[in-house]
Parts: C-alpha cells; structure tokens; sequence
C-alpha cells in the first residue's frame, strides 16, 4: 500500500507534528501506513508513543462517533493524592506544590470530529515538565490535511505558545467545512422554496434553471429532495452541538495542561492566546447551529403546506 506524505514541524516545547491520509474505522478508505524501515507502521508508532490502554486502543480502532477525551500518566507514588486534587474544578493552581504537580508525567488527548467524509483525527502528548509534544493528525480527505498543514504554518506563533494549539486549528479548519455544508443546505431549501413561490422578497439566490423545475415538478423527486435535506439538517445538528461543545473541551484541556505545568508557571499571554484562537471559531459554529435550526424549521413549514395541499387535493378530487 503507497505510504502517505508525512510531514514533521518541529516547534517550541519540542512539538512533533506527523500527518497521515484514510480513517482507522473504515475499510474504503483505510489509514494510509507509513514504515520507518523497521517495520513498524504509523498506528504501531502510536500505540508505542502513548502506550495506550486497551479501552482506549478499541475506541480509537472501532468507534466511528466524535469523541474528545483525555488520559493522565501519574507517578505511582503520588497517584492517589493527584487524583483526588484533579476532581476539583475549582481548585487554584497555586495552591498545588510541586511535587504534586510533577506527579502527572504525561497527558494524552484523542479527538474525531466531523463527518464521515470529512474526517479528522488527533492524538496528542504533553510531557511534564518539559512540554515534549508530539502530535498525530490524520484526515480522511486530503484537502483538508493541505488546509490543515497550511494553517499550521500561518499559525506557528499560537503552536509555539501552547501544544493545544493545533485543537484550535482543527477547529477551525472544521468550522470552515461546517460552513460550506449548512450554505449548501440553505440554498436546497431556498430552491425549493422558490419552486413552490414561497420565498420572501429578496431571497432569490438559487433560482431554479428550468430542468430543475421540471424534474422537481414530478413529486417522487420532490420527496426525495424534502426527505434527503431534512436528513442531512437533522445531521448536521449534531455536528453542530458537538462543535460547541467542541469549544469547552479545549478549555477543559487547558486547565488540564496549567494545573499540570504550574511549576513552570504559565504567562497570562499564553492562556489568552489559545482563547482568543478559539473565540472566532465557537461564534460562527454557534451561529451556523441557529441557522441550522432556522432551516430545520422553515423546511418543515414547507412539507406542512405541500401536504395540506396535497390533502385537500384529493379531497376535491373526491
């Protein structure tokens, strides 16, 4: 099988980056492996880097779902108190010494999100107290691994920073395929709407070409066209949750990372820039989830007036 392009971008906190093509979950589109000559393949390199668990293996290997999680690496020794201090919420960094905070050697976060199509995968390792990093970001199509790689170099500032920050850029990188995919919608409803004259003024943006009219005239078609993009709204609702909730996790991992380093201590620059690349990202996918629910609603409004039409047609029929 060809090897994908691997790309490594070494940065501050001596941060490892390693890019790959395909999914772990799918047999069409199957990861791309590459071999450093021993023999060992990009998922062996994984699994040796962050020694992961078996649950966490089967997660990573099976399940199709996004998911965002995090795992912990304790010094045994100290395991017991570090864990009962890490389910505070509410705890101020400065209260922890250091030797509790070196008691967290290692934390590894895993993220999947998007769609089946647009797919990417993280897995990514911060070393206390040091900050060795290393990244592992693998997209199923690679135009988004392109865009991914280029927001990396416009934003080796904010991956200098802070590790976290390649979760801001595939945020946003995801943001950006969310909001093409919800405009696509729109301008499905909106043809249908201009079909049946139920457009408001001023909304004629997709004006349907007269092949259209006609194939959308025959009502077998014109089911298929509601029950296709009612489907694909409904979807992208939950795309659209998650990517807001998306937002929150990265916070939480931030926390995470300035409970674990408070023994070097971080700058109040470095937090805020990681929120700030997050704050443009969270506003458009809040909004694009309102315009979801907008169409949702106005789609439904449509089906609702085709079907008292078409109720009350058959009854004069009678």
């Amino acid at each position: 099988m060809e090897s994908p392009e691997i790309q490594e971008i070494c940065l501050s906190y001596n941060v490892e980056s390693r890019t790959a093509q395909g999914d772990t979950q799918r047999d069409d589109t199957p990861l791309k492996r590459s071999t450093d000559g021993s023999g060992k393949t990009d998922l062996d390199w994984i699994n040796d880097l962050f020694h992961a668990r078996p649950h966490t293996k089967d997660i990573i290997s099976n399940t199709v779902r996004a998911y965002f999680f995090h795992e912990i690496e304790y010094d045994p020794v100290s395991q017991q108190r570090i864990t009962a201090i890490s389910e505070s919420s509410m705890c101020d960094p400065k209260d922890y010494s250091t030797s509790d905070i070196m008691a967290n050697t290692a934390t590894d976060f895993f993220v999947r999100v998007g769609t089946n199509l647009k797919l990417v995968t993280c897995s990514l390792r911060i070393e206390f107290p040091c900050l060795q990093s290393v990244a592992f970001v693998c997209c199923k199509d690679s135009t988004d691994l392109a865009e991914l790689r280029d927001l990396c170099d416009k934003n080796i500032d904010l991956l200098r920073t802070t590790p976290l920050g390649i979760l801001a850029l595939i945020y946003q990188q995801r943001v950006r395929t969310w909001e093409e995919w919800v405009a696509g919608l729109w301008f499905n409803v909106n043809e249908i709407e201009l079909l049946l004259e139920m457009a408001p003024p001023g909304w004629e943006f997709n004006n349907p070409t007269p092949q259209r009219v006609k194939e959308l005239s025959d009502p077998d078609v014109m089911n298929r066209q509601f029950a296709t993009t009612h489907a694909q709204i409904c979807h992208s609702q939950v795309f659209l949750a998650f990517g807001v909730r998306y937002a929150d996790h990265c916070l939480e991992a931030m926390d995470l990372v300035e409970r674990a380093r408070i023994a070097i201590r971080l700058q109040p620059r470095e937090r805020e820039a990681f929120e700030a690349s997050l704050r443009p990202s969270l506003s458009i996918c809040k909004s694009l989830r309102d315009r979801s629910t907008d169409l949702l609603e106005r789609l439904r409004g449509l089906i609702s007036m085709v079907r008292r039409f078409s109720l009350g047609w058959k009854i004069l029929k009678l």
